[in-house]
């Protein structure tokens, strides 16, 4: 058991958001019981996530993408109003982490996609993600591994060297920034007609995982993390999503 202070506590620690141009409200955004046994992570703070957190009896729920942002207009009506009142009425505590666990180095989005997916020399790359190296690899095999990777039906422009030998990972919202890329190959979460001829005139290989699916790697890892730190229960709701 760990009590909602304890966890709030060190959860803005692992992932502060001090300095960061984020609409997201991070942190604890719906309160509930003060003593947790069950943690569940999830990408996303919809309805069928909720459900399934509260069918598993979860006391919190952590989520990259929470119900709250800045400047936001959201009456209490519909899904919304659904929402709120199945966390409240359970005392599901909410948690949101957004550009935070996109960023981080060990529990995040981009950098454990980059190990995991055998990258070297990582270092940060535009606004919340990662670029490396890798032994050169025929395109078709590269395609299939980050396919597998992900878990996802990839869409892709391939419009650079038979061989790729450097690589840039921005999860979810990433395909607007490819027209600034430099590397053999842009891995990112959604595509739109525009980045099919923009990798075929830049030389580029641009590869769409789905926004969901590049940005289940963070809160599957806290799951990881908060198993191994904590004395509770911890799950990652692996919902399904193709965009």
């Amino acid at each position: 058991m760990i009590s909602l202070q304890d966890l709030t506590h060190d959860l803005q620690a692992l992932y502060p958001s001090q300095g960061i141009n984020d609409p997201s409200l991070n942190g604890l955004q719906i309160e509930g019981v003060r003593e947790i046994r069950k943690i569940a992570t999830g990408v996303s703070a919809d309805l069928e996530t909720i459900e399934q957190a509260h069918r598993w009896g979860a006391d919190a729920l952590i989520v990259h993408h929470g119900l709250f942002w800045e400047g936001q207009q959201a009456p209490l009506q519909g899904s919304m109003r659904k929402k709120v009142a199945l966390l409240i009425e359970n005392n599901i505590n909410l948690f949101a982490f957004h550009l935070p666990m996109d960023l981080h180095q060990e529990v995040g989005n981009n950098w454990n996609a980059a190990r995991d997916l055998g990258l070297q020399e990582v270092t940060p790359y535009l606004q919340w993600g990662v670029r490396g190296v890798i032994a050169p690899t025929p395109i078709d095999n590269w395609v299939e591994q980050v396919g597998d990777y992900y878990g996802s039906q990839m869409r892709c422009a391939l419009g650079g060297p038979e061989q790729v030998t450097s690589v840039a990972i921005l999860s979810g919202a990433g395909n607007r920034f490819l027209s600034v890329v430099e590397s053999s190959c842009y891995i990112t979460g959604n595509c739109d007609e525009k980045q099919w001829r923009d990798a075929h005139e830049k030389g580029i290989h641009f590869l769409s995982a789905g926004h969901h699916n590049t940005e289940k790697v963070g809160p599957k890892a806290l799951a990881h993390y908060l198993a191994h730190r904590y004395q509770v229960e911890v799950t990652f709701l692996d919902l399904f999503n193709p965009f």
